[in-house]
């Protein structure tokens, strides 16, 4: 459109007056324009009427006014609109550029124009937003190039790439929280590095002295004379590091086995040769410095000591014979297991002194290894003869002769014995498995395996068992030759009588407590005398407990007051272990119910001057 439609009126747009009506500027300035137009216009023509009445020059007069008027007011109307499309350029060149701020920053683009504010305030705000986000850019533009640099350092010190990014966009601050995170891990691992690099050096240190070691590449001399900051903890420098760290741990626990082999072969030289006490102190004394060293005089002794058993080898070979025998009881080795040949060889060489020492080692080496079966082995093995010995004692004849409270506590190691006993068997037989399925082959005690040996014994103790019954029976009727069958059918009934404590009714007449123990009294077995036994049946008019004396004798030749004094020692006696087991009550009478405790042989009749006598 040409500049001449643009001077016309018929270009612009028709408004309402609405459009200033809540502007008080524009109502003000109409109000100003109208007053202006018509004063001048009004002065206009005043002139106008005082030059002419010719319509025609009036009308060219009026068209120069109206359109200078227009040309006027259209120039003002391009001005402000052309102020307008500059404004309009400067506000879409501001969002162009807060737009790539938020994208660099990769955050959100605000909202522009919802405040429906003019052009000139939304200019401003942009500015303002603009100026906000550059210094936000260069801030954090800042702290990436930091966060680069840093990383780049630490991963050269440690050997590792580091992560690249793309100069743009900016990393985000999630990103930026991330690679923080990383980075710091990443110095986390290089102070963890060289805390292990001052500790590592510090140990080699230590071990090049005991080992008398020598560097001998570059990176040795370096880990070891150089000044720690130079050593960088990259990872094929912690690696190196590792492995020079363990060599000379190796070389080390090489020389410590070593002397310990030494000091062991030494040990067993002493012993051969039997150093005195004072003589190996004073060497074990001097030699506790410098492995290597200690090397040394271990290796000078032991060939000082192997000349002396040269000199002396069938000494030696006579006594590792002892020392291997002892290791096969120890070891449980049956005859069978006790194969090596050179045992009994005539000849005494070194060759046959090493080959001695070579099965001793193999024999400790098999007992260090099992040994808690082995230990476990002889436990059971005397845990049987304690418990066949308590049984042995508690079914002797002179059980209740002044054992005061043992029995009680005899009861007790027996109940302890039998309850250890599966618990053994049960350890045995899994620890027996745990070979097998190690070795593949079986446990071997005394030619037997477990099991084996486990029953064998049981068998053998309940055999020695009975045997010892039976002599004991013998012997029992040996020493009663002259007992009668009703003698015999009267110990019987008194066992099957008194099945029970509340029956026992051997006491003293003494009034009964509650809380007293009754006595038992006993007869004495050294009288020789056979009494003639008198049975009577008990009546029903026994409202109490039946009562039996046994030392009651109706004829004997003793005087009345000798009997009453053998009586009275012997009632003092019994009181004296009731007294001792007064707190363990109820387990003596569990122990008394035991068959043993009222077995005829306490109750067997005494003889004086060759009368029976009955018993009541």
């Amino acid at each position: 459109m040409d500049n001449t439609s643009i001077m016309s009126f018929d270009y612009y747009e028709d408004f309402s007056f609405d459009l200033i009506k809540n502007v008080p500027w524009a109502q003000e300035m109409y109000e100003y324009l109208s007053q202006g137009l018509q004063k001048g216009f009004l002065n206009w023509c005043h002139y106008v009427i005082a030059l002419s009445r010719d319509e025609k020059t009036i009308k060219l007069w009026a068209e120069e006014y109206k359109s200078e008027f227009e040309k006027y007011t259209c120039e003002l109307i391009t001005n402000i609109a052309s102020v307008n499309s500059k404004v309009l350029s400067q506000v879409e060149t501001l969002l162009s550029k807060l737009q790539k701020l938020c994208v660099e920053l990769k955050i959100e683009m605000p909202h522009v124009g919802d405040n429906k504010l003019c052009l000139y305030e939304e200019l401003d705000q942009l500015k303002k937003q603009i100026e906000e986000f550059e210094h936000m850019y260069r801030v954090r533009r800042d702290e990436l190039n930091r966060i680069y640099a840093k990383q780049m350092e630490v991963c050269t010190s440690l050997g590792k790439a580091p992560k690249v990014f793309p100069k743009s966009p900016l990393l985000s601050l999630e990103e930026m929280e991330n690679l923080q995170k990383h980075i710091d891990n990443l110095e986390s691992e290089k102070y963890e590095r060289e805390e292990k690099f001052l500790q590592c050096k510090y140990d080699l240190l230590e071990l090049i002295k005991e080992l008398d070691f020598k560097p001998t590449s570059d990176f040795e001399n370096r880990v070891l004379f150089e000044d720690d900051s130079n050593f960088m903890v990259t990872d094929s420098n912690m690696k190196d590091l590792e492995k020079f760290h363990n060599k000379l741990v190796h070389s080390k626990n090489c020389m410590l086995e070593e002397i310990n082999e030494k000091w062991a072969k030494l040990d067993r030289l002493w012993t051969v040769l039997e150093v005195n006490v004072a003589e190996r102190s004073n060497f074990s004394d001097a030699n506790r410095g410098q492995p290597k060293e200690v090397l040394k005089s271990l290796d000078k002794e032991i060939k000082r000591l192997d000349h002396i058993k040269k000199d002396n080898i069938k000494v030696f070979i006579e006594k590792y014979r002892t020392e291997l025998q002892a290791l096969w009881d120890e070891c449980h080795c049956d005859v069978n297991t006790r194969d090596f040949e050179y045992f009994n060889a005539d000849s005494y060489t070194e060759d046959y002194l090493e080959l001695f020492d070579m099965e001793i080692q193999r024999w400790k080496k098999y007992r260090e290894e099992n040994k808690a079966l082995l230990k476990l082995l002889d436990e059971y093995n005397t845990v049987w003869k304690k418990l066949a010995e308590l049984e042995e004692a508690a079914a002797g004849p002179n059980r209740f002769h002044n054992r005061g409270g043992k029995l009680l506590l005899e009861e007790k190691e027996r109940n302890k014995f039998k309850r250890r006993i599966p618990q053994i068997q049960e350890s045995l037989i899994s620890m027996a498995e745990k070979y097998r399925e190690k070795t593949g082959h079986e446990f071997m005690t005394w030619g037997k395996t477990v099991e084996q040996f486990i029953d064998t014994l049981v068998q053998e103790i309940e055999k020695e068992k009975k045997q010892k019954l039976s002599v004991r029976k013998q012997q029992r009727d040996q020493l009663t030759p002259g007992r009668s069958k009703s003698t015999l059918s009267l110990a019987k009934s008194s066992t099957q009588l008194f099945n029970t404590p509340s029956q026992i009714a051997l006491t003293r007449k003494t009034p009964e407590l509650p809380n007293k123990r009754k006595l038992i009294t006993t007869p004495r077995t050294d009288v020789k005398k056979k009494p003639r036994v008198e049975t009577k049946a008990p009546t029903s008019e026994y409202k109490r407990r039946p009562k039996v004396v046994c030392s009651k004798v109706v004829t004997s030749r003793r005087s009345i007051d000798k009997k009453n004094k053998s009586q009275k020692r012997l009632s003092n006696s019994f009181q004296k272990e009731n007294n001792s087991i007064a707190g363990e009550t109820s387990g003596y009478d569990q122990f008394e119910r035991r068959p043993l405790a009222y077995s005829s042989t306490v109750f067997s009749p005494i003889v004086e001057d060759g009368n029976d006598e009955k018993v009541e």
